[in-house]
């Protein structure tokens, strides 16, 4: 899932979340959702390991490439879909992957991704709670969180970044990395509010453990860029 043989870039990052807390904190989110109906079809996470190297997935997960190739989007979504590659898919047909690595308890990479049904059918304004215009257009806009520290390149390619859409150089700097609870409660409150407020309440999805080195350069810091709770980071050299 990511590059091969990260150990040689080993940006190493001590944490409180470790792999045994992200699958279970991935494994909660997948049960919750199921629970409040949010979810038509689930791959509960998996973790495969290589000595000291471990990847947590989802059972059956196989190649990104549909998504990450360069072909049409409503392709690349149907693909995924054909073949069941991603953690869940939610009840307007958006689909959501979690895929993290670690070197024994360091965090080597992640990808957190959100993807939105191809063609859009739900009236945004039942899910978001506001009416707006765009409720008559198909504008699948997808995210993807990314940790990528052997990618670093200062001002050009940060550490953790967002990808907006499918514009390859679009990344935005994250301070840090993020764990699910971050990164599903950010979609689930933004894309889906009125739905979420009459779901869930302020005890759901919370940020208990966090990737504590904050990993943002100093550059980057000094443009728009995403700060989050890190409860005592470290900055990483």
């Amino acid at each position: 899932m990511f590059a091969n043989n990260l150990k040689k870039y080993f940006l190493v990052m001590r944490i409180s979340s470790t792999p045994t807390a992200v699958i279970k904190e991935i494994k909660k989110i997948t049960e919750d959702l199921i629970g409040k109906g949010w979810v038509v079809n689930q791959n509960f996470p998996s973790a495969r390991q290589n000595g000291r190297q471990i990847e947590i997935t989802w059972a059956g997960q196989s190649s990104l490439g549909p998504l990450l190739g360069g072909i049409p989007y409503a392709e690349a979504y149907k693909a995924l879909i054909k073949v069941k590659n991603y953690n869940f898919e939610l009840f307007d047909g958006a689909l959501v992957q979690m895929m993290y690595q670690f070197n024994g308890n360091d965090l080597l990479g992640h990808r957190l991704c959100y993807i939105p049904k191809a063609e859009l059918d739900v009236d945004n304004e039942d899910i978001s709670g506001e009416s707006s215009a765009l409720a008559m257009v198909e504008l699948p806009v997808p995210l993807r969180f990314d940790y990528a520290p052997h990618s670093f390149v200062n001002m050009a390619h940060p550490r953790s970044h967002l990808h907006i859409s499918q514009y390859a150089d679009c990344r935005l700097p994250l301070c840090s990395p993020i764990t699910p609870n971050m990164f599903i409660g950010f979609i689930l409150r933004n894309f889906y509010a009125k739905k979420f407020q009459e779901d869930f309440n302020t005890k759901n999805f919370v940020i208990e453990d966090v990737f504590r080195s904050r990993t943002i350069s100093v550059e980057e810091e000094r443009f728009m860029h995403i700060n989050l709770h890190q409860g005592g980071a470290m900055r990483t050299p």
